[in-house]
C-alpha cells in the first residue's frame, strides 16, 4: 500500500470477508496496520499491511522464513503465543536479522 491514507478503504473491502481492523492505538505499532479475521470469538488469521518501502518489511519476510525453515522454532514461538498471547516483541527476538 502506499500510505496509512487507504487504511479505511481496505477495511470496508476486507470487512464483507470478515476482516477486522484494529485501531492503531491498540495495536501499538505505528509501522503497520493490522487486520485480523475471527471465528467463534478467536483471532484465525491476522493480515499486517505496512507502506511500500517500509524497513519492517524484510524482518517480517525473515520471521516468516525462518519458521517455515525450521519446525524447533514453530514450537517455541507457538508457545509462548499460547501461554500470553501474540508478543512479538518478544518473538521476534528469536529470529536473527540480516545485518540490523
Amino acid at each position: 500500500m502506499p500510505d496509512f491514507r487507504c487504511t479505511d478503504n481496505i477495511a470496508v473491502t476486507l470487512a464483507p470477508h470478515g476482516w477486522h481492523l484494529v485501531p492503531a492505538e491498540l495495536d501499538r505499532r505505528s509501522w503497520r496496520r493490522l487486520y485480523i479475521r475471527v471465528e467463534h470469538d478467536r483471532r484465525v488469521a491476522h493480515l499486517h499491511l505496512m507502506p511500500a518501502g517500509n524497513d519492517r518489511w524484510q524482518e517480517q519476510i525473515d520471521f516468516r522464513d525462518a519458521l517455515r525453515a525450521n519446525p524447533a522454532l514453530i514450537a517455541d514461538y507457538a508457545d509462548p503465543v499460547a501461554k500470553f498471547g501474540d508478543t512479538p516483541r518478544l518473538v521476534y527476538g528469536l529470529i536473527p536479522s540480516r545485518g540490523r
